[in-house]
């Protein structure tokens, strides 16, 4: 019998699965806290904390051809000495926005400026102070969230007021009245996010994990609380260790996520957890640990999350497993399929590991797109004290193809046994597939080596078979 099927690509990520590395930038200074965005898959941008002159400013890297070449410059806000913590949002038409703290060193002030650029980092639009008026204070670590002409920020405050602060434009970022609500009182690290209707979410850290919410676009909040309690016994390191968390949302902005270290499986160590919330952050499911190896004595610190047009959610990190000491740092990667309940084994993206003796900043980065998963870290393979900007990426972990109109002769079950990477399940287009591993869990795809059970229901046909994946 001639049946439509579904033809399912699978691709296998193997060691390592990432493409060689790309040095963005390898030069002189220090340069750390990565942020970056992508658009329509070949366009790629990042940003940095860059000490190249002796003071810091932040650096730009743009790419037009998917990652494999870059050009990368200086950013620097004339209205004070010195400029850090980067933040990259990408709007709906590929406009860039980069937001960062322009401060003087010497007295601890300092402002968020915001430029954009039509052009893919060509050229850029004069800067805008989105915190003016403001020369008590330092106004730390901003981040942005857009939708449509409305752009959020958030940020700590120090000096003045103080305490975590929130300000939104309706007018594409150009003009942001007024000085800023405060919405919590401690802590670091914020990121706003937008959800359904009017919601409009806030979550940072503190060693534990902070969240506020507002239902009237920013203007009202409902409180500071913590929604998840931090167990903080990280060994001690030649680099600074904050706990800032990342926070992201499912694609219908249903489900909020969140990444962050924790020493709750023993004191001198740090794992990488998981948590999300499905009732706009009143209640969070209890913390999973995402990476996968013996915790001690490695230390994994610094993740950061994207979520891809599918609703795969991706996390990189910080990770020690492959040196002598804490302070051996690789970047590695794990990723989700079902929206965080079960995570993939874990691959290392940078191609090596080095040793960090200086300052690596406080957070991470990583993007993605439908086809790709992108990142960009600070990495100290040229000298302990000499982080440098490097970039890979990786094909999206499950493809799902659909061909509706192509009919061949199949059994309603087929595929190669055993499987390797590039093979397909072929099936019926109106049965039901479903994959589990040898020990019975439920999963999307045979993507790692090892022993599956294949069962496809099709009305009241069920058809049951063993599948070896092999790399």
């Amino acid at each position: 019998m001639r049946w439509p099927i579904l033809l399912i690509p699978l691709l296998l990520l193997a060691d390592p699965p990432w493409s060689p590395d790309v040095g963005i930038y390898e030069g002189g200074g220090n340069q750390n806290e990565t942020t970056m965005g992508t658009y329509n898959d070949t366009l790629i941008c990042g940003g940095w904390n860059d000490s190249r002159l002796g003071t810091y400013h932040v650096g730009f890297g743009w790419s037009t051809d998917g990652g494999e070449t870059w050009k990368e410059t200086l950013m620097i806000e004339p209205s004070y000495p010195g400029d850090c913590d980067p933040c990259i949002v990408i709007g709906e038409d590929g406009i860039i926005y980069y937001f960062w703290l322009s401060y003087n060193p010497s007295t601890f002030r300092g402002d968020i400026y915001l430029t954009k650029s039509t052009d893919w980092g060509k050229s850029w639009q004069p800067s805008i102070c989105v915190t003016p008026n403001s020369p008590t204070t330092l106004d730390d670590k901003p981040w942005a969230a857009i939708d449509g002409n409305n752009v959020f920020v958030t940020w700590r405050e120090f000096g003045g007021g103080g305490g975590i602060k929130f300000k939104r434009s309706t007018d594409y970022g150009q003009t942001w009245p007024g000085s800023g609500v405060v919405i919590g009182y401690s802590g670091n690290g914020t990121i706003p996010l937008r959800g359904t209707d009017s919601l409009v979410y806030v979550g940072w850290g503190m060693q534990d994990v902070r969240f506020n919410k507002s239902t009237d676009m920013g203007r009202t909040w409902q409180g500071e609380k913590v929604i998840i309690s931090v167990s903080w016994s990280p060994p001690s390191t030649n680099f600074r260790l904050n706990n800032i968390p990342s926070f992201g949302m499912s694609r219908d902005r249903s489900i909020i996520y969140v990444v962050f270290a924790d020493s709750r499986l023993a004191s001198n160590q740090l794992d990488i957890f998981f948590s999300r919330s499905t009732d706009q952050g009143e209640t969070w499911m209890t913390p999973i640990k995402i990476n996968d190896n013996p915790s001690s004595p490695s230390l994994q610190c610094y993740p950061w999350l994207t979520v891809d047009p599918q609703d795969r959610i991706h996390v990189v990190w910080f990770d020690s497993r492959d040196g002598s000491s804490v302070n051996h740092l690789a970047q590695y990667y794990a990723y989700s399929t079902d929206q965080g309940l079960t995570w993939s084994q874990n691959y290392r993206v940078s191609d090596s590991f080095a040793y960090a003796g200086t300052f690596i900043g406080d957070y991470n980065s990583c993007a993605s797109s439908a086809d790709h998963v992108y990142s960009i870290w600070c990495d100290c393979r040229n000298g302990s004290g000499n982080p440098d900007i490097f970039f890979s990426k990786a094909p999206n972990p499950v493809m799902i193809e659909t061909e509706k109109e192509r009919d061949v002769e199949e059994p309603l079950l087929s595929f190669p046994n055993p499987f390797r990477d590039g093979d397909r399940i072929v099936y019926p287009e109106d049965g039901v597939l479903e994959i589990y591993t040898q020990d019975g869990r439920r999963v999307k795809s045979p993507a790692v080596p090892g022993i599956y059970f294949l069962l496809l229901k099709r009305g009241k046909e069920v058809t049951i078979k063993k599948m070896v994946r092999i790399n």
